[in-house]
């Protein structure tokens, strides 16, 4: 026997009886071997596994340790004036040096963009625009000097960036003491943030992308749920039927509805955008009618009702179940303000009124004084109204197009019903949720 796998039939062997006819010593002597050398080899590689695991963690230490590690300089370049460098409590900006002797050249005021300064990996003097070479002072400066130095050097390339909005790109494989940015990793851009402060980004800031103006245009579509607010009119309340709220009013509730259409935005320079458009805005509500009416009416002359029972052959079923509609064409007025989230990602509120004009409305309305029901195309409603909204919501914003989920709510502010006849005055709303695909035109 020389493999393991031959185990399984020895052991089959030694279950049977007799057990010794089958098996011998010698078998059972290298079953034995076998198992030993198998445990040697699970320990052998779970010794390797952790040898692994060590090794890994250490190098991986090691190179975060470099990483931080400032470069070691030369004995010729610790000869030169270093006051500024090795202080651990400089900032980025303060770590330039103090014998920047062609710094005036910066302080300029033209308004032209800023010029990446490339700070030489094997030289310590840096190269001009016009590719001279400016060659540090090796004289022994002051560190109240340099620091004032650097105070001017920081604002004139502030006033630079302000200007021109260009990134200064530097070059930081420099080992030269006087012109090292050795706090800065990696090669992003330095710009000027919302605070006046020089940092570090590989993105342009985002108070950057309102500082031009821009005209924005798509289609919206607002999938919503539909209700009203109800009132009494009071100079016609004693019309009202003492079962109206029994059988009609409590067999109404919200339904679906939505709004479709074209926007406009005008985003000027900075967060506020002005936004209109024009839309087709649906509000409706769901009726469940199923009562029976069993008295009639009379108006009176000082404006109520008198009652009298029904002879049972007139009682009148009122079975009807359905949506009711209204339509209008909606022209918003909005005010917005925008807030960046992240580079691509931010956060917009619209507030403002509309102008509501009703195109249509169909359906059957339970009658508040006899009780039948009405066709609303007969009824007697307002045509102009007004109303208020407000949305708020996540917009995907790219160069050339924004993406926006924003929840919303629309009110009338107007009744739907007129006034000189109903005594029952309704105010629609809907909320829901508005989806925006614009894309950005005349950039300015």
């Amino acid at each position: 026997m020389d493999k393991l796998q031959h185990i399984d039939d020895l052991l089959r062997k030694a279950s049977q009886v007799p057990a010794n006819a089958l098996v011998d010593a010698s078998d059972w002597a290298i079953i034995e071997k076998r198992l030993k050398r198998r445990k040697s080899r699970i320990y052998a590689l779970w010794f390797f596994l952790a040898l692994s695991v060590c090794t890994t963690s250490a190098l991986f230490v090691v190179n975060q340790i470099n990483s931080k590690t400032t470069p070691i300089l030369t004995q010729q370049e610790k000869n030169i004036d270093t006051p500024t460098h090795n202080h651990p409590n400089n900032t980025t900006t303060e770590r330039l040096t103090d014998d920047f002797e062609s710094a005036e050249s910066i302080t300029s005021t033209d308004t032209s963009p800023v010029e990446p300064l490339e700070l030489a990996s094997s030289d310590p003097s840096i190269l001009s625009k016009n590719n001279q070479r400016l060659q540090p002072s090796t004289s022994n400066t002051k560190l109240p000097e340099a620091k004032a130095l650097v105070q001017d050097l920081e604002s004139s390339i502030r006033q630079a960036i302000e200007k021109s909005h260009i990134p200064l790109v530097v070059a930081l494989e420099s080992k030269a003491p006087n012109f090292a940015f050795d706090a800065i990793y990696g090669s992003a851009p330095l710009w000027l943030n919302q605070d006046n402060v020089i940092v570090q980004s590989n993105s342009k800031p985002s108070h950057l992308a309102y500082d031009k103006s821009h005209w924005e245009t798509g289609i919206s579509f607002t999938p919503s749920l539909s209700s009203k607010i109800s009132g009494v009119n009071k100079d016609l309340s004693g019309f009202i039927n003492k079962s109206y709220n029994t059988f009609v009013a409590n067999s109404e509730s919200a339904t679906f509805g939505n709004t479709f259409g074209f926007n406009a935005q005008y985003h000027p320079k900075g967060r506020f955008f002005y936004s209109s458009g024009l839309y087709i805005t649906q509000r409706a509500e769901q009726v469940d009618y199923n009562y029976t009416i069993t008295e009639g009416v009379i108006k009176t002359d000082n404006k109520t009702l008198d009652y009298y029972t029904l002879d049972p052959r007139a009682y009148v079923d009122v079975n009807y179940k359905g949506s009711n509609s209204y339509h209008f064409i909606e022209i918003p007025l909005n005010i917005g303000y925008k807030q960046p989230i992240s580079r691509n990602f931010e956060l917009r509120t619209q507030v403002g009124i509309s102008y509501l004009s009703l195109l249509n409305s169909s359906g059957q309305k339970g009658n508040f004084t006899t009780l039948r029901l009405d066709d609303l195309s007969t009824l007697n409603f307002n045509t102009n109204h007004i109303a208020a909204n407000l949305k708020s919501g996540l917009y995907y914003n790219r160069p050339r197009i924004t993406l926006g989920l924003e929840p919303m709510i629309g009110m009338n502010l107007t009744n739907l019903q007129n006034r000189s006849t109903s005594a029952i005055l309704d105010k629609p709303y809907s909320y829901g949720i508005n989806l925006t695909t614009n894309l950005k035109l005349f950039k300015q």
